[in-house]
């Protein structure tokens, strides 16, 4: 078989397949960081999440009685997420907000833009822990770029595609964008040589963008961007964001959290918004050194000095 299109059609038959790649389910491969669901399709999710569990700090499991009209415990949620990220502990029966969780709530409440929330959050970040794995927002970031570069897709192709990622705003604007397919189907080998091997791929773009607009598709990539999906253009570009900071990270030299941070500041602006404030940046994590120091420094040590 030469023709991508050709594969991606009958690979659309099998419904195994199609589960996989389009499953928000952590054990398939529909994203590539686990903690997107329907309550975080972004980074920034985190903040609004954690304020709606701010009212249940301290207070023991067995008395909340946030009901949906099911029965079903609508906080549920959002605890899995905020545990991995380390914003909140529990102890018995009992969540608390930890010394990171109360580094966020002075992000939300501090005189802060978007962006500038998200750099701040960011490296807060950084020690998500999945199923005993540290840092696994960063090694799941270093992971994708080692199987890219087995297509020889270099780290200047991520980059150089996630500024094309940024600009477009349509699903079938993003799909003719070699980044998509790059991470959408990361971890079929079939795919991904056909994909690189194949120049023209127009078929294929011209199939899956009748899917998009096809609201009963059952297409891979036209259903896992329909209506009702957790997953939007804004969700991907999300992952893409993410994936390029953590890139940056693994390439940079320094050791010094506030010199990486100013670097970082500098990168970010060049990628996504000139409307940042460094200075406002710098003074929080002074403020709030001990916290970004303890999980920059144990990162640096554990993944990123032993990865270059």
């Amino acid at each position: 078989m030469s023709s991508v299109y050709d594969y991606y059609v009958i690979q659309n038959k099998n419904d195994d397949w199609v589960d996989k790649f389009k499953s928000s389910s952590s054990n398939k491969s529909g994203k590539l960081f686990s903690f997107i669901n329907t309550n975080f399709r972004k980074l920034l999710s985190f903040c609004s999440q954690f304020e709606k569990f701010l009212e249940k700090n301290g207070i023991p499991r067995k008395d909340w009685n946030s009901k949906q009209l099911s029965g079903g415990d609508k906080d549920k949620h959002r605890i899995k997420n905020l545990l991995n990220a380390k914003f909140i502990e529990k102890i018995d029966d009992t969540y608390l907000v930890t010394s990171s969780g109360y580094v966020l709530k002075d992000i939300i409440e501090g005189d802060f833009n978007d962006d500038e929330k998200w750099i701040l959050l960011f490296f807060l970040m950084l020690h998500f822990e999945e199923n005993n794995s540290k840092y696994s927002i960063y090694k799941k970031s270093l992971q994708a770029v080692k199987i890219l570069q087995i297509y020889k897709i270099s780290v200047a192709n991520v980059i150089e595609q996630t500024t094309l990622i940024e600009a477009k705003r349509s699903c079938s604007d993003l799909i003719r964008v070699d980044l998509f397919w790059w991470l959408s189907f990361l971890n079929d080998d079939a795919f991904l040589k056909l994909y690189v091997k194949n120049e023209d791929k127009s078929d294929l773009y011209n199939f899956v963008s009748c899917e998009l607009r096809n609201p009963n598709s059952k297409d891979c990539i036209g259903s896992k961007y329909g209506k009702n999906s957790i997953f939007s253009i804004g969700t991907f570009k999300e992952q893409c964001k993410i994936l390029c900071c953590c890139i940056f990270m693994q390439e940079q030299k320094n050791q010094d959290i506030v010199s990486l941070i100013k670097d970082f500041v500098k990168f970010y602006k060049t990628l996504y918004c000139k409307q940042i404030s460094d200075a406002k940046i710098v003074e929080f994590l002074n403020q709030h050194k001990s916290i970004y120091n303890k999980i920059y420094f144990s990162l640096f040590q554990e993944v990123i000095k032993n990865e270059r």
